[in-house]
């Protein structure tokens, strides 16, 4: 799904944070997502997608279902996943249903995913503690599209790892 040239990280065999987070504007018109993945303290690895039209829910499943997909083409298979949507931390904990019909194969394809990694968990955070992944996936409502953005962050200096169109695989 990715193209090798995504990124080259050394991971450690410990458990990896990741996190996420959906926005949408109130019109409908554009929903984004953004998220990060942090191994050590202060060396991250950030994304963020414009999703295309939808409400806050697609943004915040697809946040999800990109965190899950890059960390399976990373190979990272301990995962401590948190994000501040209860009800899609709920879902994936399979707690409660997610009613949402125009989803349903961004649904199959996130649960699909989950169930890949050997050591994987799930939990609700507050939206305070989110407030990187709020900005990456408001950062996302003027990108492109469909574009996929990754860079790294290490001791504060960022740098770009590479930028796709996940929806056309260019």
């Amino acid at each position: 799904m990715f193209p090798n040239k995504v990124c080259n990280i050394h991971w450690t065999d410990g458990t990896v944070l990741v996190s996420f987070d959906g926005a949408a504007l109130s019109s409908g018109l554009c929903c984004g997502a953004g998220g990060s993945f942090r191994a050590h303290q202060s060396r991250t690895t950030n994304w963020f997608l414009n999703c295309g039209a939808g409400t806050n829910n697609k943004a915040e499943l697809l946040g999800l279902w990109v965190s899950l997909s890059l960390a399976s083409f990373w190979s990272l298979n301990h995962l401590h996943v948190l994000g501040d949507s209860k009800l899609i931390i709920d879902w994936i904990n399979q707690v409660s249903k997610l009613n949402s019909v125009h989803l349903e194969g961004w649904k199959q394809d996130t649960r699909k995913l989950a169930s890949k990694f050997s050591d994987i968990q799930f939990s609700h955070i507050s939206r305070i503690h989110n407030s990187v992944d709020d900005a990456l996936s408001k950062r996302a409502l003027s990108a492109v599209a469909g574009r996929l953005s990754i860079y790294h962050s290490d001791y504060g200096y960022a740098s770009q790892i590479t930028s796709y169109n996940l929806f056309e695989g260019d």
